[in-house]
């Protein structure tokens, strides 16, 4: 069962009800926090066009940007094929993005999705194009603005994973805020269909499981400038993930009255980093 709480001290809770700029011992944060993309990537190993035109986009991505946060989400059900690197977790976020894998849906796969500060962009088919992504993420780094940050301190014991985000807001916050946890593994050996058929290849950032709830769990209703706190969640490991290529991606979210909830931005760091 996911399990989620926050972190306050008493002081931090004296700060908040006071709406006071109070600031607790922090951790060390970067002084100018970049903003990094979230990119949302929706395939089937048993579908030719990911492999020819969305696969190779997203593994040069991570090539030339390794901060970025690319979520490769398997799918089920394209033609009534199932993929054994699916699970309910990228199902989920295919539902949250109204994606369905079939042929026939104008939302269909693949289709991958460009987050960042409440931007959303869709790309599918032959329109992905690594320019198009890439200028993308440059104009996100270059004119976007953090309004928290924070670093990432994963622990693991006999399986048993833990995740401390620690952060500190960097403005006054008026507008629900939340992270979510998902653990992505690399260099995954599995089977992928192209235009040479289907053939084993190995897969990356593959989406294995979110902590956290999909959308993320709540941080703060509203919070003030200048607080320090931790958000801190823990699940257990399957067996067959290999440690080493595992990668924790904290992605934060906020919520208003007009979309709903939007990614901000997201960080990642390998699994014991």
């Amino acid at each position: 069962m996911k399990s989620v709480k926050l972190i306050l001290l008493a002081n931090l809770m004296l700060a908040l009800v006071t709406c006071k700029k109070k600031t607790v011992d922090s951790p060390k944060m970067s002084v100018v926090p970049k903003i990094e993309a979230v990119i949302f990537s929706f395939g089937n190993s048993s579908d030719s066009l990911t492999g020819q035109y969305l696969r190779p986009v997203m593994d040069s991505l991570r090539l030339m940007y390794p901060e970025i946060v690319v979520l490769n989400a398997h799918l089920n059900h394209l033609n009534g094929k199932k993929d054994s690197l699916s699970n309910p977790d990228s199902e989920e976020f295919a539902y949250l993005y109204n994606i369905d894998a079939s042929n026939d849906s104008a939302n269909g796969i693949p289709y991958a999705y460009f987050n960042c500060d409440g931007y959303i962009g869709g790309m599918k088919h032959g329109g992905i194009k690594f320019k198009d992504i890439e200028a993308s993420i440059k104009w996100a780094r270059e004119t976007k603005t953090a309004f928290i940050d924070y670093n990432i301190v994963s622990t693991v014991t006999n399986n048993q994973l833990k995740v401390n985000v620690n952060f500190k807001t960097l403005q006054d916050l008026y507008i629900p805020t939340y992270f979510s946890v998902i653990l992505t593994e690399d260099n995954v050996f599995e089977v992928q269909k192209n235009d040479k058929g289907i053939q084993k290849n190995v897969h990356h950032d593959v989406l294995r499981k979110a902590i956290t709830n999909v959308k993320g769990d709540i941080v703060q209703k509203t919070i003030a400038k200048d607080v320090s706190a931790t958000f801190t969640c823990q699940t257990t490991l399957d067996s067959n993930w290999k440690k080493e290529n595992m990668k924790v991606n904290v992605i934060v979210w906020y919520s208003d009255n007009i979309y709903g909830k939007m990614v901000h931005y997201g960080k990642r760091v390998a699994l014991n980093n």
